[in-house]
């Protein structure tokens, strides 16, 4: 993901060395376990990873399992082969596997195509300011675990930017220099964002925080729902308010 970004960005060195240290990486395991066996783990690894693999439409063999291929698997199909799933009804549609299939890879374009709000130049185009780096490096790691399939809880680490911004942009946002809250700043729009990250917040780590009831967490994928709320917080919380909202900290953002 991060390397047609960094192609955009016109980081033609960064390109450089990370294909050399991904291809090294992948095949520096054959000094110890040999060519054949190499091979194998990296088919299987792709099979696993593979968007376009027909297996993982129905994303759902595993109950911790979590993205949108899962997610709309468990909405849009009523027998989706979840064996894990509970007598809970969470399906609001009942479509063909041809049309969820139709349905997940156009949702993919979507995320994908919606890239192009958050970098905001012309292709091949640098840029120096640090947080709007940080804002379109946050949405690319935002979205990984989202489009591609067979996500465990781990893989939703890559929404780590997402949520440092965030933090940052509210703590920035209602707060002075002297760590006084500014009262002027407290309108209905900017509370509103705080009760939404609280709320992604708490679904995003709600196998963590109340894991008695991680069985509902996994049946409704709550942890995906938490992450596209991070997404639409992510898309209002733009850099240019906080970059304008004190233009002597411009600089030393």
């Amino acid at each position: 993901m991060i390397i047609p970004y960094l192609i955009y960005r016109n980081e033609w060195k960064s390109v450089f060395f990370i294909i050399s240290f991904i291809i090294v990486f992948l095949f520096l395991p054959i000094v110890f376990i040999g060519v054949d066996y190499n091979n194998f783990l990296l088919i299987e690894r792709w099979h696993l990873i593979n968007p376009m693999n027909q297996a993982h439409i129905l994303d759902t063999s595993e109950r911790s399992f979590h993205s949108l291929t899962t997610l709309l698997a468990t909405l849009l199909v009523k027998d989706c082969g979840d064996w894990h799933a509970l007598p809970l009804k969470r399906n609001i549609a009942d479509i063909s596997i041809e049309n969820l299939n139709i349905v997940i890879n156009v949702v993919r374009g979507v995320l994908i195509f919606f890239t192009l709000y958050f970098l905001r130049t012309k292709p091949f185009k640098n840029i120096t300011v640090k947080l709007q780096k940080l804002y379109e490096i946050s949405y690319l790691c935002l979205i990984v675990p989202l489009i591609f399939p067979h996500q465990q809880y781990y893989a939703f680490f890559f929404i780590f930017p997402a949520s440092t911004y965030l933090l940052f942009y509210i703590i920035y946002l209602y707060f002075n220099k002297n760590n006084h809250i500014i009262i002027k700043y407290f309108k209905v729009k900017r509370i509103t964002i705080i009760v939404f990250t609280c709320i992604a917040y708490f679904l995003t780590n709600s196998h963590f925080i109340l894991g008695t009831f991680n069985n509902f967490y996994d049946h409704y994928k709550t942890l995906t729902y938490g992450v596209l709320i991070l997404m639409t917080l992510l898309a209002i919380c733009k850099p240019e308010k906080l970059l304008t909202e004190e233009q002597p900290t411009h600089n030393s953002l």
